[in-house]
This record gives C-alpha cells, sequence and structure tokens, in this order.
C-alpha cells in the first residue's frame, strides 16, 4: 500500500487533490475537521487511511502550523476506529473469519455476528468522538 500511495505521489495526482482542498479550507480548524472527515470517507483499510490521508492532507495543515504529531493523531485515531465500525472494511472481514473459526458463529454468519456487534464497539464509537472534539477544537492534546 505504501508503494501505491508513493506512486500516486509520484504521478501527481496527491498533490493535485491537495492542491484542490487548500482552496476549500480556509483555516486551522477546518484543516482538522478536514482531515476527520477524509479518514472518516477513506475506510478501506486502516493503514492505507492512514498513508493517503496523511500524504495528501500535510500540505494542507503545514501552512496552518498544525504540527505533524499532531496530525498524525488525528489520522490514526480516525483510521483504525472507522475501519472497525464499517463493516465493509478489511477489519470487519479479519473479524468474522476470527468469529466463525471460533465458533462463535455459524460458518457463513460471521459477517452478520460482527454487524449486530457494531454498537457495542466502545474503543471506536468513544475514540472517533475525541477525535473529533479535538478536531473542531474543544479538545485540545498536548504535544510534548
Amino acid at each position: 500500500m505504501g508503494g501505491l500511495i508513493a506512486v500516486l505521489e509520484k504521478g501527481g495526482s496527491i498533490l493535485s487533490f491537495s492542491d484542490m482542498l487548500v482552496n476549500k479550507v480556509k483555516s486551522r480548524n477546518q484543516s482538522l475537521l478536514m482531515t476527520f472527515l477524509l479518514g472518516i470517507l477513506i475506510f478501506i483499510d486502516d493503514y492505507l487511511n492512514a498513508i493517503a490521508i496523511s500524504s495528501s492532507m500535510k500540505k494542507i495543515t503545514d501552512g496552518y502550523q498544525v504540527s505533524r504529531e499532531k496530525l498524525a493523531y488525528l489520522v490514526d485515531s480516525t483510521a483504525a476506529p472507522i475501519c472497525i465500525l464499517v463493516p465493509i472494511s478489511t477489519w470487519a472481514i479479519f473479524f468474522s473469519s476470527l468469529l466463525e473459526a471460533n465458533d462463535v458463529a455459524e460458518p457463513g454468519q460471521g459477517i452478520a455476528a460482527y454487524i449486530q456487534a457494531i454498537p457495542y464497539m466502545a474503543y471506536g464509537w468513544v475514540t472517533l468522538a475525541i477525535v473529533f472534539l479535538v478536531a473542531i477544537g474543544k479538545c485540545q492534546i498536548s504535544v510534548q
């Protein structure tokens, strides 16, 4: 996946995407909120999410003096929870197969069991709520 992102960077598609977003984002808080929203939209895999979002948002957040550590926090703390909560991600497939292999769900019913468990996945919901609060500036994190 890293190789794919490197090819997209070299080809200019990520820079084009960043250039398009530069015209839309007008403040520091908007850059943070856009990072969070893109993290929600790109959810196939948490690693792909983290690499793609950080590559496309670093130019924008650098312009508003957002530290790379804060960008990393926003990207990583959005990537894993959203991949856990969206049942069409690689995580959902992995966990549904674990549910079937460990006889928690009947064969072929692992994804249904996974979907039924989504409302109880506290880590994902709480983490996304905290990241949203950080992105809109209602909760501060200290990077030292």
